[in-house]
């Protein structure tokens, strides 16, 4: 699996930073795809959105989640589509994931 790490020196220590790059299968990103080709078409999006809870109908996107490069879980990935919740302490809302079928997604990753 693809990604790297860097060291850095700071003030007061070091600090790392790692990314991943896993291979995502072919069927995930034509799920994708096609959940975003979807939702770009204004009813479609309008009428997703309705089966949305309240607080979740605001703008969205569609991403492609994994699981961590650190996990010892199976390798899993899946579209959903994200949205930050209306609300929440100062005004900062949890950012809230969907299936295609406007089903909360408890992520994995």
């Amino acid at each position: 699996m693809p990604g790297t790490c860097a060291r850095r020196a700071r003030r007061h220590g070091w600090t790392n930073e790692g990314f991943y790059w896993p291979t995502v299968p072919a069927d995930v990103v034509a799920s994708a795809r096609a959940f975003r080709d979807r939702l770009a078409d204004p009813n479609q999006l309008a009428a997703y959105k309705a089966m949305l809870p309240p607080g979740a109908r605001g703008d969205g996107v569609v991403n492609i989640h994994h699981v961590n490069a650190a996990s010892n879980m199976p390798f899993a990935a899946a579209a959903s589509y994200d949205v930050v919740e209306d609300g929440g302490q100062l005004g900062r809302g949890s950012v809230l994931s969907f299936d295609p079928n406007a089903q909360p997604v408890t992520p994995v990753w």
